[in-house]
């Protein structure tokens, strides 16, 4: 489910923007803003009070959380650790920070994970559609470039006029 709301996330930045460029750098930072926040590097219990809303935002807080919850609340870690009452399980989600009021996160969460991504992926769907019909930006109009780019996208020719092949040396970028 993860794997198809990145894919609509990202299709829908395509979809409004003007150039493959800018499609990149949305990405970039949708994807930073996903790594930074989704409690791998930073435990979830110490992000910032002023950044946790972006923690709930993102679907990869949702999708990680959901994946820890299934590994670390199953019977493979379920023996108590002394008297204490706490399992593996719950010492490993205490100590890696995902916990919720003091306490760790139920497997209800799991559930609650794709109850978010599910909708999430349709609003993406939605918004992709939305920036295709009104925003989309026609090839050729937005990337600059000179009589060759306006010639190609009249779909005139750009071959050479004598008719020969052109034997120009390039340099390759990898060393075979």
């Amino acid at each position: 489910v993860f794997t198809l709301v990145m894919n609509t996330m990202l299709s829908a930045c395509a979809a409004v923007a003007p150039s493959s460029s800018a499609v990149q750098a949305m990405s970039a930072v949708i994807i930073l803003f996903n790594m930074l926040f989704c409690g791998f590097f930073v435990p979830p219990n110490t992000i910032p009070v002023y950044y946790t809303w972006l923690y709930w935002l993102c679907p990869l807080s949702w999708a990680y959380r959901a994946l820890v919850l299934n590994q670390f609340l199953s019977p493979s870690y379920s023996e108590e650790i002394g008297d204490t009452g706490v399992t593996v399980g719950e010492n490993v989600l205490y100590t890696t920070g995902f916990t919720l009021n003091g306490e760790p996160y139920t497997k209800e969460w799991i559930g609650l994970s794709f109850a978010y991504m599910l909708p999430y992926c349709i609003l993406m769907i939605v918004l992709n559609g939305i920036g295709l019909r009104y925003l989309r930006y026609e090839s050729g109009k937005t990337s600059g470039g000179g009589e060759d780019s306006a010639d190609a996208a009249k779909g005139g020719d750009l071959s050479p006029q004598d008719g020969s092949m052109q034997n120009e040396e390039f340099d390759l970028s990898f060393k075979p």
